[in-house]
């Protein structure tokens, strides 16, 4: 997924000085920017992709308002490329946290290569964290079913494999309440060609991906643009769901 640069050791020493100085502009580095960072500084992310990284991270406005956590819920979904899911419910009001990661399997703390070498059972999801006086898990559970193909048992659009089955993971009695009730009506409203294949599981141990795929969809959106066309996943969301007002625009 990453594309390598052959570059000397002045350049990576160039690069380093690049970064040092941005964290004396800008303070101590979150997780998430020490991985970019060390991407861009290895040759592993062209310098356009990292300055555009950079421009995101410190634009007006980037950061959430102060919240309470405690008061926060969670939801975990699975529904094929975790990129593609996680873009979809951080456009989500009241949606505060979204976290890709791992789910559903026995292997404790896989990596990416594991989970798409089938071992261990996992698949690709994504962590909500949500303010229920804003956004309900009902309504949540609507957005999941608009970014995912319901018939489709071995993936989801051209991504093939168990690591992309789409799943709803449940927390509680409730959400697994909500989330059957919410299957049964779309399997009784006749608007899908088949039965509904997606699982609603009890969630167990969740690992959080790498940092490289968190927020990908806005770390390195060209690249990201390129996938979605190619796994041709709007097309088929629009042949099941209908057009989108974007798409309509």
């Amino acid at each position: 997924m990453l594309r390598v640069t052959a570059i000397d050791r002045g350049e990576i020493e160039r690069r380093r000085l690049q970064a040092e100085a941005f964290y004396a502009r800008h303070g101590r580095p979150d997780e998430d920017m020490l991985a970019d960072h060390e991407l861009f500084i290895q040759g592993k992310m062209e310098r356009d992709e990292y300055e555009e990284y950079l421009a995101w991270k410190h634009a007006p406005g980037v950061v959430h308002e102060d919240v309470d956590m405690s008061k926060l819920e969670q939801a975990i979904f699975a529904g094929g490329c975790f990129w593609c899911i996680q873009e979809a419910f951080d456009c989500v009001r009241g949606v505060v946290v979204t976290e890709v990661g791992y789910t559903g399997g026995h292997l404790a703390h896989p990596r990416y290569e594991d989970v798409h070498r089938g071992e261990g059972g996992h698949v690709e999801a994504v962590r909500v964290s949500f303010d229920p006086e804003i956004v309900g898990y009902a309504a949540l559970l609507d957005v999941y079913w608009h970014q995912i193909d319901p018939l489709q048992r071995d993936g989801q659009f051209a991504d093939i494999g168990p690591a992309y089955r789409s799943i709803i993971f449940v927390l509680d009695d409730a959400q697994r309440h909500l989330a059957e009730l919410s299957r049964r009506r779309l399997e009784q409203s006749g608007r899908l060609a088949g039965p509904v294949v997606t699982e609603i599981r009890s969630a167990g141990p969740f690992y959080p991906a790498e940092a490289e795929h968190q927020h990908y969809y806005r770390r390195h959106a060209g690249r990201y643009q390129r996938y979605k066309e190619m796994s041709r996943r709007q097309e088929r969301l629009s042949d099941i769901w209908g057009r989108s007002v974007d798409e309509e625009e």
